[in-house]
Formats: structure tokens, C-alpha cells, sequence
């Protein structure tokens, strides 16, 4: 008797749409079947095709590239509607190539742009913890407003993370 597997085969049909299913032994074969049912409800009621995601390494670049796509549609659309980070791109037009324009250490050169880049991340972060509130918290409150608050602050003390190692380079050129 080894070897033989209890199947049993039941065919439905739910809203046009016909799932066979096959059960047996292993567990293996009812989440493929869950799959199968998920991808076909998907594409009967949203009317499009479910294209299986690549595996190895060309997955991985799939993901790669999804990834990227998504950090450059938050940075446009921060870009869009923030008037600070654009202030602060603007800046970082002016100061990165008078950094590369300079004779220093390539430490230096990276210590003074990861100092610009550290307040271009938190203002990021800024916009998203406010973004986040905005939604959340659509009507005035005073715990949103210390968390607007509080992410105000770690912008201002970035800046002055800016001010003072560009300020150090400076007062020591000079």
C-alpha cells in the first residue's frame, strides 16, 4: 500500500470561474491550489493577468528595480510638495560641487556630503512622520502635534550638524 495516495478531485465553479481541486497526502498541493484560486478570483475580478514574479537572481533584480522605483517616486514626490526639500536640493547644488571643486582628503569630501545627505535623510523621515499624522490624525491633537513637533526637531539639530562640520572645515581652511 505504499506509494498510494487518497485523492479525492472536486471541480466548482464560482462565478465563471472553474477550480479544480486535487487533495491528497501532502500539504504541498493544497497551498499551490490556494494560489491558483487566488490568482484566478484576481484575474476574474480585476480583469488582469497575474504574471508570476522571476525567482533567482533574476528576481532579485526584479526587486532591485521595483525597490529603486519606489525610493525615486517618494523622493519626486516629496520633491513636489515640500517646500524644505527643495531648499535643501537647491543648497546641496551649491555645496556638493564647491566640495569636489576643493583640494581636501576624500574623508573630508565625504564627511561634509554625508553631513548634507544626513539632513536631506531626516527631512524624509521628516515628511513622512507629518504625512503619516496628517492621515492618521486628520483633526487637531495634541499628541500629533508633539510628534510633528519632535520630527521638526531632529531636522533642526541635522541642520545643525551641517552648520557645525562645514563651519569646522571652514574656520580651519581659513
Amino acid at each position: 500500500m505504499r506509494g498510494n495516495k487518497i485523492s479525492l478531485r472536486i471541480e466548482v465553479t464560482v462565478f465563471g470561474i472553474g477550480l479544480r481541486l486535487h487533495l491528497c497526502k501532502t500539504p504541498v498541493h493544497l497551498g499551490f491550489m490556494k494560489i491558483v484560486l487566488l490568482t484566478k478570483i484576481r484575474e476574474y475580478f480585476f480583469k488582469e493577468k497575474v504574471v508570476p514574479k522571476p525567482k533567482g537572481i533574476r528576481g532579485l533584480f526584479h526587486k532591485l528595480r521595483a525597490s529603486l522605483g519606489y525610493s525615486l517616486s517618494g523622493l519626486k514626490e516629496v520633491f513636489a510638495s515640500e517646500l524644505s526639500f527643495r531648499l535643501e536640493v537647491a543648497l546641496g547644488v551649491i555645496l556638493i560641487p564647491l566640495v569636489l571643486w576643493m583640494d581636501d582628503t576624500p574623508f573630508q569630501k565625504l564627511l561634509l556630503i554625508g553631513s548634507y545627505l544626513f539632513v536631506l535623510i531626516v527631512e524624509l523621515l521628516n515628511t513622512a512622520i507629518e504625512e503619516l499624522v496628517n492621515w492618521m490624525s486628520p483633526d487637531k491633537h495634541v499628541l500629533a502635534k508633539k510628534i510633528k513637533d519632535a520630527a521638526s526637531a531632529a531636522v533642526f539639530l541635522s541642520i545643525c550638524v551641517l552648520v557645525l562640520t562645514w563651519g569646522q572645515f571652514f574656520y580651519y581652511m581659513l
